[in-house]
């Protein structure tokens, strides 16, 4: 079962939260037909913007989009909300050959000349949007760089995907420890010394589904404030389908209509199909 785990620790000052999305993931990539590289970078994007949505109350959600000028993925969105979740990535079969011979393909692959949009919409707020320059560092990076710009949280973030015999992925995980505003510079040091390097923290996560005991070895005073199971569910639908039309304008769709043709429009999410007949689109107009 896919989860997510909220735990905290009042004697060290942090708040800690894990998921693993790995069921969820494999209908995504299934879904989005991704190669080895796409799917990972994907993965982990999806699971990061997780870890930052789970303290996320009922009808509110987080999405966050990636656009780089010099990858390869072109755009990149993941989103969640209400413990379900959804990502979409526009070049899925990209030709992976152009960033075999780099250091690190899946950074190169990402690109970091760009852009990273993170939107939070909560009941009754107007919707807080955020946006950073992407950075060198690959996806963890970011997504800390974003945590410390945004809400000038000290934070620590590692998410992994890996692939099997096949080169499909085979499971995705992710960690992220926030500093409490009380902390101290010995809560600082306790935590970098208990975390030790990210690819340590992701193995142990990869290796072993006890996260209780995992989170208990981190810190000894741990407190689960919840655990949650985390779907793949699409949140299209063909209201939403007519709203998007909408937007469109009044002449286009009185061309559309003219046409006396019926609209064929894809979901980039879960790729179904909508037939929007021209007597709904007279009621949009």
């Amino acid at each position: 079962m896919d989860l997510g785990i909220r735990a905290i620790s009042k004697k060290h000052n942090v708040k800690i939260s894990i998921v693993n999305i790995t069921e969820a993931m494999k209908k995504i990539l299934k879904l989005q037909k991704t190669n080895p590289i796409a799917g990972v970078i994907l993965s982990r994007i999806t699971a990061a913007n997780a870890l930052i949505s789970l303290d996320l109350k009922n009808g509110e959600s987080m999405n966050t989009n990636i656009v780089a000028k010099n990858g390869y993925l072109g755009t990149i969105i993941a989103e969640y909300q209400e413990n379900q979740i959804r990502s979409f990535i526009k070049n899925p079969q990209f030709d992976a050959s152009k960033v075999m011979h780099a250091t690190n393909p899946f950074n190169q692959a990402l690109g970091c000349d760009g852009t990273m949009l993170v939107g939070r919409y909560l009941k009754n707020y107007q919707p807080y949007i955020s946006t950073i320059s992407l950075i060198e560092g690959g996806v963890d990076a970011n997504f800390m760089e974003y945590l410390k710009t945004s809400n000038q949280i000290h934070s620590f973030i590692a998410t992994k995907a890996t692939l099997n015999a096949n080169l499909e992925v085979d499971q995705v995980v992710g960690i992220l420890v926030q500093l409490l505003p009380d902390h101290t510079d010995e809560d600082i040091d306790f935590i970098e010394h208990k975390l030790g390097n990210s690819d340590y923290i992701t193995d142990v996560l990869i290796k072993s589904f006890n996260y209780h005991s995992l989170l208990s070895e981190i810190v000894d005073d741990v407190e689960i404030l919840d655990t949650k199971e985390i779907i793949f569910k699409c949140t299209c639908n063909e209201e939403k389908i007519l709203n998007t039309i909408k937007l469109l304008g009044e002449k286009e769709i009185a061309k559309m209509i003219q046409k006396n043709e019926t609209v064929i429009v894809h979901c980039d999410f879960c790729q179904r199909e909508y037939q929007i007949t021209n007597q709904q689109l007279k009621t949009i107009n």
